[in-house]
């Protein structure tokens, strides 16, 4: 994989905020993460995975405008949530196969570290960043997949495909990442398309990308199995998710439904742009209104519903001199050191 040395740009840390059953922390800058979710665990095929994980995908077609911002991450996400009930390896665990993309072609995933896989939630403190060598074009849609296995709690691979662009990338050495505790009852997977950005140094430019035909798939005895498809044909608007503490039933939470991944999350079913169909998801990450989210402190210590998958924060933004940096083969292993 071609690498480049990252100079002169902002990388953002992007840490979880800690358990819902604690509260949320606030930093002085923040973002806005508008992604969507949506749960699937009935099944009898569902069932019998999530009583045994394997490997499992997500993917989605995403398009851009023209002026698009550079410094916005954006992309697709898949979460294994254990339940409080009858975990397999603790109780209220969500491992996180996450990965991101910028329009300049730079792919992040957050890593697992072995405090994560020994059930401390990690905060998602530590990332790969990966420059896959391209510039992806705007107006345009493009096809990204992410494989993971839930078993051995490892990413597997990272597909894009567009026009003049056909890339994968091998991604078994990373662990999966444990971010946060999630009081819901029972077992179930999740499946998001996303976008985010942070407070800080930013482009006065477009904030809003289109994502459509999200598919998930899980792998079973006879190969994988489609367990989601949905082009946002049938639903028209995406609302919270219905929360009860101290811990959610998944009876509550309506499966095969796009949620808010987060109360802040400005999303859209539109017809303006579709890869097939006539309709498409809008995410905005827009900062404007962020004074009104942090004076949103009392209210979200109150309900502790600020992010059911607790909202992804800016902890600080730093430069890549403020980082500890380690080449890899792969492209740069990033740790902060938080202040």
């Amino acid at each position: 994989m071609k690498k480049r040395t990252i100079r002169g740009i902002t990388l953002i840390l992007m840490v979880l905020a800690v358990s819902l059953l604690s509260g949320c922390t606030f930093f002085q800058d923040e973002g806005r993460l508008s992604g969507t979710v949506m749960f699937i665990h009935s099944s009898p095929v569902v069932q019998e995975w999530l009583q045994q994980p394997k490997k499992s995908y997500i993917q989605a077609y995403f398009l851009f405008p023209s002026d698009f911002a550079s410094d916005i991450i954006f992309g697709i996400d898949q979460e294994m949530i254990e339940g409080v009930d009858d975990p397999i390896h603790f109780p209220g665990a969500d491992w996180m196969a996450l990965v991101g993309l910028t329009r300049d072609g730079v792919l992040s995933i957050p890593v697992g570290t072995s405090d994560a896989l020994n059930g401390t939630p990690s905060d998602a403190s530590v990332w790969e960043f990966i420059d896959l060598g391209v510039s992806l074009q705007p107006n345009t849609w493009y096809f990204m997949k992410e494989e993971a296995d839930f078993q051995k709690r490892k990413f597997e691979s990272f597909t894009l495909i567009g026009p003049e662009v056909n890339i994968s990338v091998d991604l078994s050495n990373y662990n999966v990442d444990y971010p946060n505790y999630i009081p819901i009852d029972n077992r179930s997977m999740t499946y998001y398309v996303y976008s985010i950005r942070m407070a800080g140094e930013v482009q006065p430019r477009s904030t809003t990308i289109y994502f459509d035909d999200v598919e998930a798939g899980i792998e079973t005895d006879s190969g994988y199995t489609v367990i989601m498809q949905d082009g946002f044909e049938t639903q028209y608007t995406i609302p919270n998710i219905p929360i009860t503490l101290p811990v959610t039933h998944i009876s509550q939470i309506k499966e095969g439904f796009w949620y808010k991944e987060n109360e802040n999350a400005l999303l859209s079913v539109v017809d303006t742009q579709a890869h097939s169909g006539s309709y498409s998801c809008l995410c905005n990450v827009t900062l404007k209104g962020l004074d009104q989210i942090g004076r949103r402190h009392i209210i979200i210590n109150q309900y502790l519903s600020h992010r059911f998958f607790p909202m992804l924060e800016l902890n600080s933004v730093l430069n890549v001199n403020n980082l500890e940096r380690s080449e890899t083969s792969s492209g740069f292993n990033i740790q902060c050191t938080f202040f």
